[in-house]
């Protein structure tokens, strides 16, 4: 990409080679929840403890850095919920987890009466 300042292109490099990183390491820090329903005040800390407990795993607030959900306009699906943890290490011992369960994640497992979606981890 050009450098919008004129004269200083290595340095833009370097800035721009840098911001690609930290993009990188916060994709690897990142893991998606989809087919969990959506409520009004709902508190998305409770709804990643319960998957936690429900996997037998603990994990503490302050391993979250990030936690929210992503509209997807194109899709009727409730909104996927993002978090994005402090380390790689620590999502892949949560999504290690969930590939350990021999059984299908619903959102009645959650809390949600009578829900049968089915609760994704990517």
């Amino acid at each position: 990409m050009p450098c919008p300042c004129g004269n200083s292109q290595s340095l833009w490099d370097e800035v721009m080679e840098e911001l690609q990183k930290i993009k990188q390491e916060k994709r690897a820090n990142l893991m998606e929840i989809r087919g969990v329903p959506e409520t009004e005040n709902e508190d998305l800390f409770e709804i990643v403890f319960k998957i936690a407990m429900l996997l037998n795993i603990y994990i503490q607030k302050e391993q979250i850095q990030l936690l929210t959900r992503r509209t997807l306009l194109h899709d009727k699906a409730p909104d996927t919920i993002l978090v994005v943890f402090h380390s790689k290490k620590i999502r892949d011992f949560f999504l290690g987890a969930t590939r350990m369960i021999s059984w299908d994640m619903k959102a009645y497992h959650l809390g949600f009466k009578d829900d049968n979606s089915v609760v994704e981890f990517f």
